[in-house]
């Protein structure tokens, strides 16, 4: 049990490299088939999502538990949560008593959507430092790449679980920018 979740143990781990040979099989089992849901883990207490806990994603008989409450890890599991059991309160002393639900926040628009590609999603940091010995450009600028998430390609849409400096988020629009690498699997 992880943060309450019966039978629940994250696997964690820090490179594109880890995340193919470890669970590239069985995501690539996924190509083909119908995303059913997104489901998250829902305070009731504070009547919030619990950014801390895993995403579900629903994929017919499948599911994919995606967390990434950390800077630098990632997990990917699959099939490990059940739904229907009772999560564990959580008691903060000061704060007081936490309860959860899982809840489903699928947007419409991608509920029965076929899943085309699943993607690596890296993000590429860079910073300044002119004294530095590496430099990017000569001008000091040093850059390296985090695991940043897991995309969904669909045939109409797209959604994506990655890490939010220490917590989990999502989104339904790939971004574009120039510091976003995407790796198909």
């Amino acid at each position: 049990m992880w943060m309450g979740i019966p039978n629940y143990e994250p696997r964690f781990m820090r490179s594109t490299a880890e995340v193919i040979s470890q669970c590239g099989r069985t995501l690539r089992q996924l190509h083909g088939k119908t995303l059913e849901g997104i489901y998250v883990l829902w305070n009731i207490t504070l009547d919030e999502w619990y950014k801390d806990a895993p995403v579900i994603v629903q994929v017919e008989d499948s599911q994919v538990e995606l967390c990434s409450n950390m800077n630098d890890l990632f997990s990917i599991t699959f099939n490990q949560i059940d739904r229907s059991l009772d999560i564990e309160p959580m008691d903060l002393a000061d704060i007081g008593v936490w309860h959860f639900e899982w809840r489903s926040i699928s947007e419409q628009d991608i509920v029965g959507r076929r899943i085309n590609e699943i993607e690596v999603i890296e993000y590429e940091f860079r910073t300044t430092n002119p004294s530095s010995k590496k430099s990017l450009n000569g001008l000091g600028r040093e850059a390296y790449s985090w695991l940043h998430g897991l995309g969904f390609n669909l045939d109409r849409g797209y959604v994506g679980v990655f890490n939010a400096l220490d917590e989990n988020d999502i989104t339904f629009h790939r971004t574009t920018t120039e510091e976003f690498h995407y790796i198909g699997i």
